[in-house]
């Protein structure tokens, strides 16, 4: 699928992947990709694609496409997009799901298939199992290690604060799958875990680490610039009950005392001029801790995540963008900033989600950035 400066590469597999079949790419019509960081679930993609269907040429009266081997649930699709010169991986993921449609009057059969990135395969199959002697950046690293041949690389950040622990104490003890472990572990340390796909086809980044709202900014989004506007559509919101103070107890073991945990301001590199939970004090919510455990560090961690999520969420911008005028991809989660909507929503912004529309002659992508407060950073952006 070509489109002036955009083309789209579709490679299909099981475990190793090489560039879908001539005839396939003819019958393609559609492909959209979701990214989204869900710091609560994880950051990840999902991807929608839609073929026109025709029989099969052989003897079977079947659909050539329904039977394909390549497009099989628990196949493997990588979607990749070349803007000018540069391809980029929007998703490398595992078929989940059909959905036929037959011919009807004038339209034509269609078959569409959708999955998810390849968290998918760390989410299959439920274990019991205990890491004794390990610390969690150890553990996490154990666990992604087993999806190698899937070309998942790990990508793991230590975090910030951690706890010693003795084994008759605490031991950290896996029950579920996989994935919902990752993320239970990623949430003790305020921290989040996901797929990155790329930079090429076939390999993957397994990230495990905080929230990452600092890097190369993606190309600026321009609201009414005249010839320079490159944005179809945004309107922002500002939810000033969204962040969220927490504070609570913990009684140690070997203290009398119960320890008091406080976490009254998020952490994470501020990308606004005025943070919304200290801007609208006292109209703040303040949330106990729900915590059961004896171990302060970590209470302490669980709380100052719980800070740093709510907080990031409260200015919210929604918007489209038409790739051929912005001459770039956008990509979530990143770093992007926005200028031309006034000094209270001007400034850079974190990449929540984007949805990619690719159609023959059409590329769209929507989007949703988010950030903790209101006006800019920097005087010029």
């Amino acid at each position: 699928m070509n489109q002036s400066s955009v083309r789209l590469q579709l490679h299909l597999g099981r475990r190793a992947v090489s560039p879908a079949p001539e005839r396939m790419m003819r019958a393609l019509e559609s492909v959209e990709v979701q990214q989204t960081d869900g710091q609560e679930a994880g950051f990840g993609q999902g991807f929608t694609i839609t073929w026109r269907a025709e029989r099969s040429q052989t003897v079977s009266e079947d659909f050539e496409l329904i039977t394909h081997p390549l497009l099989k649930p628990g196949s493997r699709v990588v979607v990749s997009v070349t803007v000018g010169t540069q391809p980029k991986v929007l998703v490398d993921g595992i078929i989940s799901q059909h959905q036929f449609m037959p011919a009807m009057g004038q339209a034509g059969a269609r078959l569409v298939v959708t999955g998810a990135d390849l968290s998918a395969m760390m989410d299959l199959l439920e274990i019991s199992i205990g890491y004794p002697g390990l610390d969690h950046r150890a553990v996490a690293l154990m666990v992604m290690g087993k999806y190698a041949m899937f070309g998942v690389m790990p990508q793991i950040k230590s975090p910030l604060r951690s706890w010693r622990k003795l084994p008759v104490e605490e031991v950290p003890y896996q029950t579920g799958t996989d994935l919902q472990y990752l993320r239970e572990l990623a949430r003790q340390h305020g921290h989040v875990f996901g797929i990155k796909p790329g930079p090429r086809p076939g390999v993957s980044r397994g990230y495990w680490g905080p929230l990452v709202r600092i890097g190369l900014p993606q190309q600026a989004l321009n609201v009414d610039m005249g010839n320079a506007t490159n944005v179809s559509a945004i309107q922002f919101s500002n939810d000033g009950l969204a962040p969220t103070q927490v504070y609570g107890t913990v009684h140690q073991r070997d203290k009398k005392t119960p320890q008091p945990i406080l976490a009254p301001l998020p952490k994470l590199l501020p990308l606004s001029r005025q943070p919304s939970i200290l801007a609208n004090q006292p109209f703040v919510k303040k949330r106990r801790l729900d915590y059961k455990g004896h171990i302060a560090p970590k209470a302490s961690s669980i709380a100052q995540g719980i800070v740093d999520m709510t907080s990031s969420n409260t200015v919210t911008a929604q918007g489209t963008v038409d790739v051929l005028r912005y001459r770039d991809l956008l990509f979530a989660p990143g770093i992007v900033p926005v200028r031309g909507v006034g000094a209270s929503y001007d400034g850079f912004y974190y990449v929540k989600k984007v949805n990619h529309s690719i159609q023959p002659g059409a590329y769209k992508q929507e989007f949703t950035l988010t950030r903790e407060g209101t006006g800019s950073l920097t005087k010029r952006v």
